[in-house]
Order: C-alpha cells, then sequence, then structure tokens
C-alpha cells in the first residue's frame, strides 16, 4: 500500500513542479525565486519531522549525514537554474 501511495505522490508532485515552474513570474529574479522556494521545502520538512521521528538524537542524524547531501543540493540549484533561465 505505501509503495501505491509513494508512486502516487511522486507522479502528482511532478505533474504540480511542471505546472508551477511555468508559473514562475518570468520578470523574476531566479535566484531569489528559488531562495523562496527552499525555504518553503524547508520549513515543510521541519514541519514533518515529528511525523517521522528521528532514530537518534538530531545531531547524530547530520553526523550520519555525507558529500552527497550537499552535492545534491549543488545539482538541484543548477538543474533549477536552467529551468528558470
Amino acid at each position: 500500500m505505501m509503495y501505491v501511495f509513494s508512486m502516487a505522490l511522486a507522479i502528482f508532485s511532478s505533474v504540480v513542479y511542471h505546472l508551477v515552474t511555468r508559473s514562475i513570474a518570468p520578470a523574476a529574479h531566479p535566484l531569489v525565486s528559488i531562495t523562496v522556494t527552499y525555504i518553503t521545502a524547508m520549513l515543510l520538512a521541519l514541519a514533518l519531522l515529528p511525523f517521522f521521528p528521528l532514530k537518534v538524537s538530531l545531531g547524530e542524524s547530520l553526523r550520519q549525514l555525507n558529500w552527497a547531501s550537499v552535492g545534491m543540493g549543488v545539482a538541484i540549484l543548477e538543474i533549477e537554474v536552467s529551468f528558470l533561465l
């Protein structure tokens, strides 16, 4: 059941992403737009933490991360900028 929900969420979110990307004001500065986008995502992720409790402390969870998390952030930013330019 969770697999079906995950797939449906991915498909729905992809459609919304592409529709919303086309609705961003052309005059908006791309980096300001991306900054607001990711602040919104960060706040939503923090709000969801209580529903997906950590198995270890937040500090330990942060220590378990590696370079890939930063690399993904760089790649996502590059993709977003390329769509908005």
